[in-house]
């Protein structure tokens, strides 16, 4: 009996030794599962076994320590291009930058843990040094102020002597306040469209006193009245030999005409009546015959066939004239504008011929071909197509900030300057240029 109780015992003793032996077994294999489990580590030593991977588009590009930090690129490269103008939920990144759980393998190399900060300045170098990583696009309402030039007023004064001027009161420029909506890409500017514009102080008029040479009834002196004041001594000229075929007509003692002039008399054309009157200094003393009476009638067709093109001129000059007709439309709207250099400059106005404004005066022009264009110079920058200044052509409208012009080719624009010069021809590099648009093909 003993024998059978001691025998039952020592396998005991064995089941036992051989079920701690495989624990002992499943704790080594879990203790060196452990020590050998795959990790990240960080720059000061620390592991991190279950890292995030930040993706920019389709490529794995960070390892960052959780997806909070992750989170923390995303919007710290957003900030990083951001303004206090910038609009909510308007910035976006290209191609998108993604976070997801990063998945180990103890084959892996060892693999390095970076911090949120370190990432967002990695991208924002790249992008810096023309290699971009992502490209960040935001939209920033942004407001500024542009000042509005004064024209100038010129009235009589009869106390001044000819070509003297007197400043009256001086003039103050204006301001309004301008709304633009602009698009950045990685903080530069890729487009800028005006939303409003808003007058916060209207311009004041420079009143100049000037003698009364060359002013209009009106008061405003115009520099289109100007030229036509200069040209009146020519236009004028025709007249005094006018005047000798005029007045014989109204001397009241006629004698008898003979037959060929009261022939003469029955024609209704301007032509005879000259004739009549050429040999009437003759009658008083003899008889003129037919043919004396005929010879001085188609001398005098002559004379006045030669003065009806001295008249011609006598049209004033700053009366807007048709179109030109050429194969080329923008070359023909620069030579219809170029009739006008020198005419004023007024704020508001868009007459060719009485002032207006650089805008206005693009606008006018390109009226007379049926195309209609916005008053205002911002909005001008929308119409047509944009081209490069490289490929600019005649026609094309070059645009500043706060300005438009007509290109006239070679480097050169005609516009509605200011109200000092008026409409003029400038070099069109004299100021930046922010955009050139295409309106007529």
């Amino acid at each position: 009996m003993r024998a059978a109780i001691s025998k039952n015992r020592g396998k005991m003793l064995k089941i036992a030794a051989a079920g701690l032996s495989l624990v002992l077994l499943i704790l080594a294999v879990c203790i060196y599962l452990q020590m050998t489990k795959p990790y990240a580590i960080t720059d000061n030593g620390a592991r991190i076994q279950e890292p995030w991977a930040v993706k920019i588009g389709d490529q794995e590009t960070f390892i960052v320590a959780s997806q909070k930090e992750g989170q923390a690129v995303i919007d710290g490269i957003k900030q990083k291009y951001s303004t206090a103008n910038t609009k909510k939920g308007e910035t976006s990144l290209s191609p998108e930058i993604t976070v997801e759980k990063k998945a180990l393998k103890r084959s892996d190399e060892k693999v390095n843990v970076v911090e949120a900060q370190d990432a967002v300045e990695q991208i924002y170098t790249a992008a810096a040094s023309g290699n971009p990583m992502v490209a960040v696009t935001t939209v920033d309402q942004v407001s500024r102020t542009e000042t509005i030039a004064y024209q100038t007023e010129y009235r009589i004064d009869d106390n001044l002597d000819k070509g003297q001027k007197k400043i009256v009161a001086q003039g103050q420029e204006g301001g309004k306040l301008i709304t633009s909506q602009v698009v950045r890409v990685n903080g530069s500017t890729l487009s800028e469209e005006v939303i409003s514009e808003k007058v916060t102080r209207q311009p004041v008029a420079m009143v100049v006193a000037k003698g009364n040479d060359s002013v209009k009834e009106d008061g405003t002196l115009t520099a289109a009245k100007e030229k036509e004041t200069a040209k009146a001594p020519d236009t004028e000229q025709p007249k005094p030999a006018e005047e000798p075929t005029t007045e014989p007509q109204q001397q009241p003692e006629q004698k008898a005409p003979q037959p060929a002039t009261a022939a003469a008399a029955k024609e209704p054309s301007k032509a005879t009546q000259p004739a009549t009157e050429a040999i009437k200094p003759s009658v008083d003393n003899t008889k003129p015959s037919k043919q004396t009476t005929e010879k001085p009638t188609a001398n005098t067709e002559k004379e006045t066939s030669t003065a009806k093109p001295e008249k011609e001129p006598t049209t004033p000059p700053d009366k807007e004239t048709k179109p030109p007709v050429t194969t080329n439309k923008g070359q023909a709207v620069v030579d219809y504008a170029l009739q006008f250099v020198g005419n004023p400059y007024v704020y508001g106005g868009s007459s060719l011929t009485n002032g207006t404004d650089c805008s206005g005066f693009t606008m006018s022009v390109y009226a007379k071909f049926g195309i209609k264009l916005p008053h205002s110079s911002s909005a001008q920058r929308s119409c047509g197509r944009g081209v490069s200044y490289s490929e600019a052509k005649p026609g094309d409208i070059i645009c500043y900030d706060g300005h438009v012009a007509l290109y006239m080719g070679g480097g050169q624009i005609v516009h509605a300057s200011n109200p000092t010069d008026g409409i003029k021809i400038s070099k069109a590099t004299y100021k930046p240029i922010l955009a050139v648009r295409r309106i007529i093909e």
